[in-house]
């Protein structure tokens, strides 16, 4: 379950399933589904990878505070910055963190949000940022957070795409926007769930299971327009935000 925003466990606790149940696997599948369908809706990652990746970036025009400042994806830790001065691709500077570069939001570490700019130290800098294509060579931990530290109302989303994704109609009360108090959730059937096989969950509910590529598909087909407003409240909470011109 790579990177998945929600454990089996935890849909098979609000499911009602037992542990070992032999639909574990399809389940894991649909959640790491509705985790990367968060990522698409967002346009950003709440997981970081075991290595540093190296990502480049173009300084945009008009040269916003004259080549100072850039605005890169969410990171998280501390970062490699070079530039290529002179548009032939080799990145040949490498910027000092204090005295060349700082990172903001200068609050990030203590809101528990990533950076997603770096700014020119003005008093100490030796460097601008160049105007070539990809100039700018920056190597770090890429994410909104780890997996580990992700919003709790990101864990809450996850679920309940889950949820509506093989079949059940979710009503979510006391969400917290920001990630700081409890949530809960409930999920109303019947679950109905087109396959080959079949098995009843106490008296009233009876599921119908088939592999995992239907569900995984429903997920991937889902308008986020059509989901409980709780569930798109957390999706404009953390989705970027772009200028348009």
């Amino acid at each position: 379950m790579a990177n998945s925003y929600a454990t089996h466990t935890e849909l098979m606790n609000r499911l009602g399933l037992e542990e070992n149940d032999r639909h574990e696997g399809m389940l894991i599948d649909v959640l790491e589904a509705a985790s990367r369908w968060i990522d698409i809706e967002c346009e950003r990652r709440f997981f970081t990878n075991s290595t540093p990746e190296t990502r480049y970036y173009t300084l945009a025009y008009p040269y916003g505070n004259g080549g100072t400042k850039i605005e890169i994806d969410d990171f998280v830790g501390t970062i490699t910055l070079q530039t290529d001065n002179n548009g032939d691709g080799v990145y040949e500077t490498t910027w000092t963190a204090g005295t060349d570069y700082w990172l903001s939001p200068k609050n990030a570490v203590l809101d528990n949000k990533p950076y997603t700019c770096i700014n020119r130290t003005q008093l100490t800098g030796r460097y601008y940022f160049p105007g070539y294509e990809y100039g700018i060579s920056v190597t770090g931990t890429f994410g909104y957070s780890t997996l580990v530290n992700r919003p709790t109302n990101i864990r809450e989303l996850c679920i309940n795409v889950a949820l509506i994704a093989l079949g059940y109609s979710t009503s979510v009360g006391s969400v917290s926007l920001a990630g700081s108090s409890s949530s809960s959730s409930s999920v109303s059937g019947p679950l109905v769930i087109p396959g080959v096989s079949s098995y009843r969950i106490g008296q009233e509910l009876e599921v119908k299971l088939t592999d995992s590529s239907s569900f995984v598909s429903a997920v991937n087909s889902l308008n986020s327009a059509s989901l409980p407003m709780s569930c798109r409240n957390i999706i404009d909470l953390y989705t970027k935000r772009r200028l348009v011109i």
